[in-house]
């Protein structure tokens, strides 16, 4: 177990690293309530704690399962792209995600005016790192997506496409500083600009 640990890359994103961390923790515990331990190292299970603890590791064991599948699916298609190349893109999910992180910066800007006038200084600060972590993935998209692989020198309307994205990463910039509304609505106006430019609807 310990050498699986070792062996994860070490730039692996530290919430699937925690997940799989708590399921080597989980078999450690399946190895002692199944009696495969030292004998005298401790004392012996009763059958009732025996099948609490079962019944604990395996819904344990469940729910850590569904996190796992549903980091792993959402760090495939949130993250910036592998620019290997492997030649695989969804150009219409990276929208899509786009117009999400906008909705949910909005949401957090909402949140923290709501908070900021009482004494909850922790879930004012909470939608703060919020707004700021999905402008900062959206840039990431911006960045890392369109205009490192998918904007290419030659491509038609190059300059107005850049000039859409250009926008859409101030206004982001903007978010981050402000909790200025006006701002999610430049950052959506761009947005549209260039999926117009972009995908010719």
């Amino acid at each position: 177990m310990l050498m699986n640990v070792m062996s994860r890359p070490l730039n692996m994103p530290p919430i699937l690293s925690n997940l799989l961390f708590g399921l080597d923790l989980l078999r450690v515990m399946h190895i002692f309530v199944e009696g495969d331990v030292v004998p005298g190292s401790s004392p012996p299970l009763t059958s009732i704690m025996r099948k609490t603890m079962k019944n604990t590791i395996a819904a344990t064991t469940t729910i850590l399962f569904a996190s796992l599948f549903s980091t792993v699916l959402f760090l495939s298609t949130a993250q910036a792209h592998c620019e290997i190349p492997c030649g695989i893109y969804d150009d219409q999910t990276r929208m899509t995600l786009i117009f999400e992180h906008a909705g949910t910066i909005e949401k957090s800007m909402k949140e923290i005016g709501k908070f900021s006038g009482e004494n909850n200084s922790n879930q004012m600060v909470r939608w703060v790192m919020n707004k700021d972590k999905h402008a900062e993935l959206l840039q990431e998209i911006v960045t890392q997506y369109f205009m490192t692989q998918r904007i290419k020198f030659t491509t038609s309307d190059y300059d107005k496409k850049l000039a859409a994205l250009h926008k859409m990463l101030v206004y982001a910039m903007k978010c981050k500083q402000t909790t200025d509304p006006g701002n999610v609505e430049k950052l959506r106006a761009a947005a549209e600009e260039f999926k117009m430019l972009y995908l010719k609807h």
